[in-house]
């Protein structure tokens, strides 16, 4: 694979996540409506700006396919270390939660709660921590204000779950639409 194509695979990439490629996933507009698709559009855009580089690093597109399943795997720690730290008031209605929620839910997507994950650390230091902080981030901005309008957090936390099916569907159409470059890297290169 020459640099022109990394080039073609990575806008390609890009306008998938946008919603402007209606080539692949069906002809289904993958633009982002509604919170759980602004959450996976800041994931995969985080990690958009960094497999340019690592394709013509020689990392094949598969790999990077893959970095989206660890994206996955971290916002289940995620959801599971917020069901751990608040399984008493995950029911709880008042419009007071989104203040007392608010600094310690972004504690926990930034890895600064000790109590709630068994030791794990839920801190960005790898591309899909800082993939999934991004996408956290935004869920968090809504939760606050739905927090406040009398949503319960055992309401909001199924929108982890709209984000790894968004997540899951953007996989899917980067497989469709790039199948027969999945495997192809620079370093095996046709083209240096």
């Amino acid at each position: 694979m020459d640099m022109e194509r990394v080039g073609e695979i990575v806008a390609g990439i890009k306008a998938i996540n946008d919603g402007k490629d209606k080539t692949c996933n069906h002809g289904e507009d993958l633009a982002p409506h509604g919170i759980a698709g602004y959450a996976r559009h800041a994931a995969v855009s985080e990690l958009i700006e960094n497999w340019d580089a690592a394709i013509s690093e020689g990392r094949s597109l598969r790999s990077l396919v893959g970095d989206v399943q660890d994206v996955i795997v971290d916002l289940r720690k995620f959801r599971q270390a917020v069901k751990f730290r608040f399984a008493k008031e995950m029911d709880l209605k008042d419009p007071a939660l989104g203040a007392r929620f608010s600094p310690r839910l972004h504690a926990i997507n930034d890895g600064k709660d000790e109590t709630c994950h068994n030791g794990e650390d839920l801190a960005p230091g790898q591309l899909c921590e800082y993939a999934r902080h991004a996408a956290v981030k935004q869920l968090l901005d809504n939760w606050t204000q739905a927090l406040s309008t009398r949503h319960s957090l055992g309401g909001l936390i199924g929108d982890v779950e709209d984000v790894i099916a968004e997540l899951k569907q953007f996989r899917e159409a980067v497989n469709f639409r790039f199948a027969a470059d999945l495997d192809a890297t620079v370093e095996r290169g046709l083209t240096p």
